[in-house]
């Protein structure tokens, strides 16, 4: 691994599944009456039942009972539209902690995993985990593709990974150039990790931004605006362990005081997850009524788009191989080489499918008759 760090290339940890699934039905403890004044308490709401004509109304008015009321349905906390496809992000209405990610197991391949619901963030115009933070509540999202309710893309959905979420605590009583803190915890996964400055009774106060671990990235030379000094940098290690490293205090600040380290420890393989293989997996999330007090809403959730992106990281054979190919490309693609090697070093999971050789792809096969 350090041979690879010298040529500028930075190995890969496992990726872990994720993705979305779909809140096919639902049912709350609150005593919430529908448009006949009947209380629907206790009853199971399912999205798009056939034969009951009032299932959305029922649907909606629970969802709005669970919703923040900064963020009411129809007036969304982020909203996006893309490829006719309507986003919304909506928090819930909960008292603020850490502690709002919820869980299920799961067996795949003849291994018992755990999976995180996770609270859902716009970033970029893509829904990605919000970071931890004991200010916010857990979030859904709502999709709309414009094919009708029938449609398995419009719905309420909440966020998947696989994983158990870990977190650390650190204390800097001074500042210290180059500080550095190693994690020995292994399967540490390439995209879950998140520090925060904390307060004295371990509330979020700042978020500090990860450098992104592409290759010929590092905590000085990186992609931030100048403006953005409160950088850290993953440096990851054998068995996908990882190392915190800060900077020098010229380009970023110093960390002095309170921290918490956030991570995700993910199932190193790779596997595929069927349609419909989680089937109205029941998962329960506490909330704060219109009347407020605390109640329990239930959903029950189902995947209606297979899952293919949980990857194992590159073994060191494979590091081996592309590290001085990624030295060599020089971050472009000019040559023949280029192309065959580039591709690779960029995506470690990427596999070619085919390679032609010409001299100039731009001229004719046909110009000499």
């Amino acid at each position: 691994l350090n041979m690879a760090y010298l040529l500028t290339h930075q190995p890969k940890r496992n990726i872990p599944l994720h993705g979305t699934l779909k809140i096919t039905a639902i049912s709350t403890t609150e005593d919430i009456r529908d448009g006949n004044n009947e209380s629907i308490a206790g009853q199971n709401i399912i999205w798009n039942q056939k034969g009951v004509f009032d299932w959305y109304d029922r649907f909606i008015r629970i969802i709005r009972n669970t919703l923040d009321d900064n963020n009411s349905f129809g007036n969304p906390a982020q909203r996006y539209k893309t490829d006719n496809i309507e986003q919304h992000i909506y928090y819930l209405k909960q008292y603020p902690t850490f502690d709002k990610i919820y869980n299920f197991k799961s067996t795949i391949e003849g291994n018992e995993l755990n999976f995180n619901l996770v609270p859902s963030y716009l970033e970029n115009n893509e829904i990605v985990e919000d970071a931890p933070d004991s200010r916010k509540t857990f979030s859904i999202v709502y999709k709309s593709d414009g094919q009708g309710n029938a449609s398995k893309d419009t719905g309420f959905f909440i966020q998947v990974k696989q994983g158990f979420l870990r977190s650390q605590d650190f204390y800097y009583e001074y500042p210290k150039y180059h500080r550095r803190e190693f994690i020995g915890v292994e399967d540490i996964n390439n995209s879950d990790v998140w520090l925060q400055e904390v307060s004295d009774e371990g509330d979020t106060k700042e978020h500090w931004v990860k450098v992104s671990n592409e290759d010929g990235r590092n905590i000085i030379y990186n992609e931030q605006h100048p403006s953005v000094r409160n950088l850290f940098f993953v440096k990851s290690r054998q068995n996908d362990q990882i190392e915190i490293l800060f900077g020098d205090s010229n380009f970023s600040d110093l960390p002095l005081g309170n921290y918490k380290l956030w991570y995700r420890i993910s199932d190193n393989s790779n596997y595929v997850v069927p349609e419909e293989y989680f089937k109205d997996i029941p998962v329960v999330i506490p909330y704060i009524g219109r009347d407020g007090r605390q109640h329990k809403l239930t959903v029950y959730l189902t995947n209606y788009h297979y899952f293919d992106n949980a990857k194992a990281s590159p073994k060191d054979s494979e590091i081996q191989y592309r590290a001085p190919e990624t030295r060599y490309t020089q971050d472009r693609m000019v040559n023949l080489s280029d192309y065959n090697i580039y591709p690779s070093s960029r995506l470690p999971f990427v596999r070619k499918m085919e390679v032609r050789n010409r001299d100039n792809s731009s001229i004719s096969r046909y110009q000499h008759l």
